[in-house]
């Protein structure tokens, strides 16, 4: 999948986690870019992607120890580093579960292609595929339009109610 399929995907589940989890409207906007962000973290092992192309020298010492589709496509790389940035950085607990949020779209999308990803490594190196939707493609387009038109119509709704929560707030 392209930076803006998994990036749009990762804003549609961070919005669809912000209502389940009832967060406010201001705590949902500060998480959608976060999670955005962390949408394609996990292509930081590919050298041609967006995001290793504007990380520079940081992107090529990370290839120097993964291959894409790796270690960093995996549920179990991510997590010990996010507990421990949760628990001992300064508002970890704000901005680390929009990035861990975002690295769990991406890894979800790469599993609709026919590479598929390595879900339960380092247990199991077997990659999991669910469908067989190639990298820019029509297929891609079906994911991609439906999540992008969501990810701003959810964006914008929830700026709404921030909006109006603010204005009516100074009038009560």
């Amino acid at each position: 999948m392209t930076y803006q399929t998994h990036m749009a995907g990762a804003v549609c589940l961070m919005l669809l986690t912000a209502y389940h989890q009832q967060l406010p409207p201001d705590m949902t906007l500060l998480s959608v870019p976060l999670a955005a962000l962390g949408g394609i973290l996990p292509d930081l092992d590919h050298p041609d992607s967006f995001i290793s192309h504007h990380t520079g020298v940081f992107a090529d010492f990370i290839q120097l120890f993964t291959k894409h589709r790796g270690a960093l496509h995996t549920p179990l790389f991510w997590l010990i580093p996010s507990v421990v940035l949760y628990y001992f950085v300064p508002y970890g607990n704000i901005w680390v579960p929009p990035l861990f949020i975002g690295i769990l779209s991406h890894i979800l999308l790469d599993a609709l292609n026919p590479q598929g990803v390595p879900v339960l490594w380092p247990l199991w190196r077997r990659k999991i595929h669910i469908l067989r939707i190639p990298t820019r493609s029509t297929g891609e387009m079906f994911v991609y339009v439906p999540l992008l038109t969501l990810a701003a119509a959810g964006t914008v709704l929830t700026a709404g109610r921030w909006i109006t929560g603010a204005i009516f707030a100074g009038n009560g």
